[in-house]
């Protein structure tokens, strides 16, 4: 889970795990009849929810084969890629 505009800068992604079931209820706020939020799933999917709504998040009963199409590392390309330019 990674919070988009934390307000703290020391804000990092929080790993759980697989048997691990998560529960976002959206509260109130703070300004009167404003209660509602945008919602991303892996930056794709946006949906609105109001107030009193819940997003329950737990492992798929699905399972998926992930390819390695490189013997590179991700943050090896990225660092390639910033030192060329």
């Amino acid at each position: 889970m990674t919070p988009v505009s934390p307000h703290t800068l020391n804000t990092r992604s929080i790993v759980f795990q697989s048997e691990d079931t998560i529960t976002v209820e959206i509260g109130q706020g703070n300004m009167p009849g404003i209660a509602e939020a945008n919602v991303s799933f892996d930056g794709d999917a946006y949906i609105s929810v109001g107030a009193g709504d819940r997003i329950i998040v737990e492992r798929a009963k699905k399972q998926t084969n992930i390819i390695k199409i490189s013997d590179i590392s991700f943050l090896e390309v990225l660092r390639q890629k910033m030192t060329d330019h």
